[in-house]
């Protein structure tokens, strides 16, 4: 739930299923699922909805999205907000955003490069002399910092 709440601006915790079930099926004591779920509602904050089924599931993720989107106007998010601390964890973050670059691959780059800026700036040639970096894999992340936005805009018309 700490990780969920630091992660998201708004999370939900959706349990699927009949509530009654959830006390049978495990080997716990009732009073310490209470405690749990208590815990994630008063100390996160963190709604808790119950859906019997993962239609109603899927439902239940429409309408969350439906309000978010068409009623409250917010523009879905690209990325959770993880709250990163630090400037190389947020370098990181920011060179792991790029087209199949995992966070190992991204320090990588950032050991190799120094800075963003110089990856962001390299040559594929440059790029392929990253243990890591393939050929396809830099045609991805080249053609994507070197395109310009309005032609990707006028080609998805």
């Amino acid at each position: 739930m700490q990780r969920l709440t630091e992660s998201y601006e708004r999370p939900v915790f959706i349990i699927e299923g009949d509530p009654k079930q959830l006390y049978k099926e495990r080997d716990m004591h009732e009073n310490t699922i209470r405690g749990v779920l208590s815990s994630i509602a008063i100390d996160y904050g963190v709604p808790i909805i119950w859906t019997e089924n993962a239609m109603e599931t899927a439902a239940m993720v429409y309408w969350i999205c439906y309000r978010e989107q068409k009623i409250d106007k917010r523009e879905p998010q690209i990325r959770s907000c993880k709250r990163v601390a630090g400037l190389p964890a947020m370098q990181e973050f920011l060179v792991a955003g790029l087209p199949n670059i995992n966070s190992k691959l991204s320090k990588r780059l950032l050991e190799h490069f120094r800075s963003p800026k110089e990856i962001f700036s390299a040559s594929e040639e440059k790029l392929m002399k990253v243990e890591g970096m393939g050929k396809e894999k830099v045609r991805k992340v080249f053609d994507l910092l070197n395109c310009e936005y309005c032609d990707v805009v006028k080609n998805n018309e």
